[in-house]
């Protein structure tokens, strides 16, 4: 079983490669696209809208199927909904093929929540693995691939336009290749004693009510959508508001993502929880120091600071909720916690919209930095006081001598 592991391991760093190339290489050039495809400014924004809407939608029902029949099949259906997707793109252009072709998109991403990562990291947990090199390798991997994809991504498209999405389906069909010739299942955990759907959704709730850790974790989650999408959504208005330079933008883009790597590189499972909440009070006074500091090289610094510190949140969030979860409703407990956390997004960037319409760039990113601090350090407290009550080890993510 542990040869069987790390095979399955070593497809899954090969499955990031090959997937993260055919997503991301288009992206540098997204907005270019569209318009040659006949598509307005607006009508990109309707477009992504359907993405998002697909995803909220098939998300849940996703996990569900995931847990009750085959992750590693459900995750090729994703690769070959996704080719379509690629496909519709390069054959058709006007806003109706291109919002089918984002819809399918959507479709696709929610399929791939909670399936062959889920698996793993329920083998992980049997055998007692290393679930913190597998969360920091898998992540430094899509974060590397994501850089030269992108860079590459933005030369290749002045070269053969559209045509792109051909390498990208080539890509997406050896990854289905390789996915369903070297992945190993654990049948066991699809055996034909299946629980009926309304069941498994029952259960599902009642283990999320069980164990209410698990709920403060996906409200951690939502929380956080306060500091992640204002970063990804609004750092490039932030900047130019700052003084900072649109020709450094690439330059700042690379140093986001080594900023994340770097983040992978904390051990989140010996972390303390109070020295973590402490660098939690730090991101909320350096959000605030932020709004006042008019010296580019010091926003710049703090910037970084604010992000590492909320990435590494994030990280430590993601790790222990893979801890707890059962290994039967890992797939459906982590697709519902990305769809609350997809229906945060929504809310913080609608409110973000109307905070603009009414005061600067610079405290909107101050007001929603220190809400989601502020919700961060309240949840790990919970999380915290709610973990010395139980004062039961195995439902424990955290050792005593970290409390």
């Amino acid at each position: 079983m542990i040869n069987c592991l790390e095979k399955n391991i070593k497809v899954y760093y090969t499955n990031i490669v090959l997937a993260t190339i055919a997503k991301t290489m288009p992206h540098a050039i997204l907005t270019i696209l569209f318009l040659s495809k006949g598509v307005s400014i607006s009508e990109i924004a309707f477009i992504q809208a359907l993405y998002s809407v697909a995803m909220v939608i098939c998300e849940f029902p996703s996990g569900m199927m995931s847990d009750l029949y085959s992750r590693k099949k459900v995750y090729i259906i994703s690769l070959i909904t996704l080719m379509v997707s690629y496909i519709i793109i390069i054959s058709f252009e006007g806003v109706v093929y291109m919002s089918i072709a984002w819809v399918a998109y959507g479709i696709s991403t929610a399929l791939a929540t909670g399936t062959l990562d889920a698996e793993i990291i329920n083998q992980l947990k049997e055998k007692d693995g290393d679930l913190q090199k597998f969360f920091k390798n898998s992540n430094q991997i899509s974060l590397i691939v994501s850089i030269l994809s992108v860079s590459i991504g933005s030369l290749l498209y002045y070269q053969v336009a559209d045509k792109m999405y051909l390498i990208s389906i080539l890509l997406i069909f050896a990854n289905i290749c390789v996915v369903q010739l070297f992945f190993v299942e654990n049948k066991i955990n699809h055996s034909n004693n299946k629980p009926k759907l309304a069941t498994h959704i029952k259960e599902s709730f009642t283990e999320v009510k069980n164990n209410p850790t698990l709920l403060w974790f996906i409200l951690l989650f939502g929380g956080l959508q306060f500091f992640i999408q204002t970063h990804f959504q609004l750092w490039q208005a932030l900047f130019l508001e700052k003084g900072l330079k649109e020709e450094w933008f690439f330059i700042y883009y690379i140093i986001f993502q080594v900023v994340m790597i770097w983040s992978y590189k904390v051990k989140v499972e010996k972390i303390n929880l109070m020295h973590l909440s402490m660098l939690v009070l730090m991101a909320i006074l350096l959000s605030v120091v932020l709004f006042f500091s008019n010296f580019p090289a010091i926003d710049v610094t703090i910037y970084l600071s604010i992000c590492f510190i909320g990435f590494v949140i994030n990280y430590f969030s993601t790790f222990h909720f893979s801890k707890l979860v059962s290994k039967e409703k890992i797939s459906s407990l982590t697709s519902l916690s990305s769809t609350i956390t997809r229906i945060f997004s929504f809310l913080v960037l609608g409110i973000s919209t109307l905070l603009l319409n009414e005061m600067n760039i610079k405290l909107v990113y101050m007001i929603n930095f220190v809400v989601a601090f502020s919700i961060s350090i309240t949840v790990l407290l919970i999380i915290k006081m709610i973990d010395k009550k139980t004062n039961v080890a195995e439902c424990s993510t955290y050792s005593n001598d970290n409390l």
